[in-house]
């Protein structure tokens, strides 16, 4: 065991040559205190320094469930990495990469540290964030460790790599708060950072992907051009190449955001559906079509995700547990010839499982009224579905709602499900908020599906977001359908 003066001397020596290999942690044992590390939330009456070290004097100890430490790592996109800790006790270590965290646990053999390691992908992050949480017991955290690793994880990491870094160099990459980096040149003259940037912070003239993140999707079209008797799809990497449609799918010319148009004059539908749609599906593979989009026995796999309340065998295929999508949009039209029963509703997000659907979020605007309603649909296996208003109502034939949001208004959505330990079962429940521009926030009452039929072990589940008419009398009026403008798409699970 070398002293830490000598340890660093040795660092020295041994680094030169490889430091373009490894990522800097700032104190990584815990010698200087909790400099360069950020105690979460309300954690700091469960986490303190500790003099009973693995190395030095010196390490990190959690002894309640609140415990959690972190710090933002600068790194390369497009990389692998691997983080390694030396633990005593039972405790986590984890990464947070964009929209993904995932963790590793520490087996805690009694007193003994022992080193646990995580590899994962920046993608297309030069900041990651890195953290220490509880299990059990105290345990105790020291000698954290990041550097490169083997060859590339995935086809979204590939991708990163031959587009994003060609002919790039990644010298004098700058930390600085979560989620934020700069080049040293670029804090020159900020003013040319913001040069065609729209009142939202998104870029014009761009292709949709240049403004956000599409790797995990892929793309259904309200259209059928090849003839093959389906609606047309685009895949997670013609999406990533910066794919678009001036007609469907195409970035705004003055806010940036992200327009889904479906005409009523469009025919193509899926197999499963009578309703015309320009929509995004959730695609986790992000790109590697070794995996299949749903597994041939109808079992989760790594392309979909499950319930936090789902069987452990389960969670093992499965690319993600629980999850939470969020989106900031304006409608901009709604139809407003066919069907009264119909007209004016459209779907601007799912929760879409193996044969069923967990969420179907509607939006709907009379032709009559000046506002529209926001409502949800919950199928509950083969038994009738459930309907819960949120905004207004979702009647065929309803006065303006009060408090109703218009056309063009930009509001948030925000699907969550997650769990808790109550009464020593796992509970999954789900969660609908909508927000408006204002801040006011209308919140759904939390739906139980511990019991429901998608905490089943053959059940999976996708996100999906768009403009998904919900009126299939087709007139064939060429200015009559359904647009939504997103100005804000974001999914993340957990493991």
């Amino acid at each position: 065991m070398y002293p830490s003066h000598l340890r660093f001397v040795l660092a020295i020596l041994c680094g030169l040559g490889q430091q373009a290999n490894a990522a800097v942690i700032k104190n990584p044992g815990f010698e200087s205190g909790w400099e360069g590390w950020r105690i979460v939330g309300s954690a700091s009456a469960d986490t303190a320094i500790s003099e009973v070290a693995r190395d030095g004097l010196k390490s990190a100890k959690i002894t309640g469930r609140s415990g959690r430490f972190e710090q933002c790592v600068v790194v390369h996109p497009g990389r692998d990495y691997e983080l390694t800790v030396f633990v005593r006790g039972k405790g986590k270590i984890g990464a947070i990469v964009g929209k993904r965290t995932l963790e590793s646990e520490a087996p805690g053999h009694g007193k003994d540290w022992a080193p646990v390691r995580l590899t994962f992908n920046s993608m297309a992050e030069r900041e990651v964030r890195i953290f220490a949480s509880f299990v059990s017991g105290d345990v105790r955290f020291d000698s954290f460790g990041l550097a490169l690793s083997g060859a590339y994880a995935s086809q979204k990491a590939r991708w990163y790599q031959a587009t994003e870094m060609s002919g790039r160099e990644d010298k004098g990459l700058q930390s600085g708060d979560c989620g934020r980096w700069v080049r040293p040149s670029e804090t020159v003259d900020r003013s040319r950072a913001k040069r065609g940037l729209s009142p939202y912070g998104l870029r014009i003239g761009v292709p949709p992907s240049e403004n956000f993140d599409l790797t995990d999707w892929k793309l259904t079209l309200p259209v059928d051009r090849d003839q093959d008797g389906r609606a047309d799809e685009i895949l997670e990497e013609d999406l990533m190449n910066g794919w678009s449609d001036p007609a469907y799918f195409y970035t705004d010319p003055v806010t940036g955001g992200l327009v889904f148009r479906t005409p009523q004059r469009a025919s193509a539908t899926t197999a499963t559906s009578d309703y015309p749609r320009t929509e995004l599906r959730e695609m986790l593979r992000a790109g590697d079509l070794s995996i299949a989009t749903r597994s041939w026995n109808g079992m989760p796999n790594k392309n979909n995700w499950v319930l936090p309340s789902a069987p452990e065998a389960a969670k093992a295929k499965a690319g993600g547990v629980g999850g939470t999508l969020q989106a900031t949009l304006a409608v901009n039209q709604v139809t407003r010839v066919g069907d009264p029963a119909k007209i004016g509703r459209v779907i601007i997000g799912q929760i879409h499982a193996k044969n069923h659907e967990v969420l179907r979020l509607y939006y709907r605007k009379l032709p009559t009224n000046r506002l529209g309603s926001i409502y949800y649909a919950h199928e509950r296996g083969d038994l009738d579905e459930v309907y819960v208003d949120i905004i207004g109502d979702r009647g065929d034939f309803i006065s303006n709602p009060k408090d109703g949001i218009a056309l063009d208004e930009v509001f948030s959505y925000e699907v969550r499900l997650e769990s808790d330990v109550s009464g020593g079962e796992r509970r999954t429940k789900l969660f609908v908020d909508i927000i408006r521009d204002n801040g006011t926030r209308s919140a759904a009452k939390p739906l139980d599906l511990t019991e429901s039929v998608y905490a089943d072990e053959n059940e999976f589940m996708y996100f999906k977001a768009g403009a998904y008419s919900q009126n299939d009398g087709f007139s064939h009026h060429d200015h009559d359908g359904d647009q939504i403008t997103f100005l804000k798409l974001e999914n993340s699970h957990g493991r």
